[in-house]
């Protein structure tokens, strides 16, 4: 399915349907929130605007009314078998956000595809969303729970590792950075997000370098000391799929859309920097753009690509 007009009523209705299953034991603890909302971002094809409006129904739970009339919508939105199959590729893309579907998260999402066949979806459907948003959030949260143990940082070093070093390296940093801690963390994420694409070939490149050099000097206004430094962070780590998930969406939040064109154009400098596009350096160039909501036909004329499979596609 391509039309947009077609698929954005499925996402915006099962995006809703999420947050009511997040809302399965009557509230949304702290930890699993920042979980939920990336899980959420992956839905594909939603404008800021539609993005917000899923989101506003985190803030409190969902009455019986308005749970009666999604899963009435949901169910009338799905009656196609083109729309079936896209319903089920935007929940499987929520339960793979993190590069990994485990052999429960599997078993549920093939049961849910059973259900949407044979029709019985009116009845099953908020008890299996329910099981596989459960599933892929405790996955989620064990893997984080055995990774980081600094409580106090936990935040900064989820949402934006770059800020939680600068945050450590900045109290022995020779000249004070001039930024509020927003500049700050803005900042640092598009850093992250710059070093990801220069260490999409697994070889970084000087010129790669001194793009992402100049980025940080002119567009986010950095003096050079400042440049190397936080140049230096975000070149030290690997940066995995949940990670950049997590980092894309976070920083789609606190920046405006010609922010994001700007970094995004920064982004294939970084690609193009040794002269040409590698598949890897496009691969992540594309994935990106899906996070930070940039439309593929963009992406595509930028990248001077005629015929790519993207995953907003």
């Amino acid at each position: 399915m391509k039309d947009r007009q077609e698929i954005r009523p499925i996402v915006i209705t099962l995006g809703k349907l999420l947050v009511f299953a997040a809302w399965a034991d009557g509230e949304i603890k702290s930890e699993e929130y920042e979980v939920i909302r990336d899980q959420l971002f992956v839905l594909p094809d939603l404008t800021e605007e539609e993005w917000a409006s899923v989101l506003i129904y985190m803030e409190y739970p969902m009455t019986e009314f308005e749970l009666t009339n999604l899963i009435k919508d949901f169910n009338f939105l799905v009656k196609t078998p083109a729309r079936r199959d896209y319903a089920i590729e935007a929940i499987t893309r929520v339960v793979a956000a993190d590069g990994v579907v485990t052999a429960e998260e599997q078993e549920a999402l093939d049961h849910l595809k059973q259900n949407l066949k044979e029709d019985t979806l009116i009845e099953k459907l908020v008890e299996l969303l329910k099981r596989i948003l459960g599933l892929s959030r405790r996955h989620r949260q064990t893997s984080a729970a055995q990774t980081y143990n600094r409580e106090k940082d936990l935040e900064d070093f989820l949402k934006n590792p770059v800020f939680f070093r600068l945050a450590r390296e900045a109290k022995t940093f020779s000249e004070p950075l001039q930024f509020t801690k927003h500049e700050l963390r803005k900042l640092c994420l598009a850093g992250a997000i710059m070093a990801k694409v220069a260490q999409a070939d697994h070889f970084i490149h000087d010129d790669e370098v001194a793009v992402i050099f100049e980025a940080l000097s002119d567009t986010w206004m950095l003096s050079d000391n400042g440049a190397l430094l936080v140049l230096s962070i975000a070149l030290n780590k690997n940066y995995g799929d949940m990670d950049m998930l997590r980092i894309c969406r976070h920083f789609y939040e606190v920046s405006n859309s010609d922010e994001r064109l700007q970094l995004f154009f920064t982004l294939v400098e970084i690609a193009d920097a040794d002269g040409s596009f590698s598949s890897p350096e496009i691969d992540v160039l594309v994935s990106i753009a899906g996070h930070l909501k940039i439309y593929t036909s963009t992406v595509h004329q930028m990248l001077n690509i005629e015929q790519y499979s993207s995953p907003e596609d």
